[in-house]
């Protein structure tokens, strides 16, 4: 059985091991008081050498499976150029266009100045004024 590091002041019976000095030693019959090496009731069963050098890196594990798609993030900005390709791309998918109207031309900043968005509700009423016709 073993009893981990031998101790002076145990009493050891037949079969148990220890560890003293580095060693492991076996007693070979009931045995106490007198250290391992200088008592001929052990027997050295280990001798435990130095420590060796590290070894190399093992290769690398294999990749887990995919975890769950997080939730969507939330909506971002709308560009000027977004504004501007969505009102053109409205009018674009128009089935009918029978005055011929014109995509709006302007373009918006970011953010759109007054100037830009009196311009663009003013070709939105002409663009509705067009399709009542």
């Amino acid at each position: 059985m073993a009893r981990g590091d031998w101790n002076s002041w145990t009493t050891y019976n037949a079969a148990d091991f220890v560890f003293y000095n580095g060693n492991v030693y076996v007693a070979m019959a009931e045995a106490g008081g007198n250290p391992p090496d200088s008592d001929g009731r052990w027997r050295l069963l280990i001798i435990v050498g130095p420590v060796g050098p590290q070894g190399g890196s093992g290769p690398p594990g294999d990749t887990g499976p995919a975890g769950p798609q997080g939730p969507a993030g939330l909506p971002g900005d709308v560009s000027s150029q977004q504004l501007t390709d969505t009102v053109n791309n409205a009018i674009a998918a128009t089935a009918r266009n029978p005055n011929s109207f014109a995509a709006y031309a302007g373009n918006f900043s970011d953010p759109p100045t007054v100037e830009q968005l009196r311009s663009f509700r003013d070709w939105a009423n002409a663009l509705l004024a067009a399709i009542v016709r």
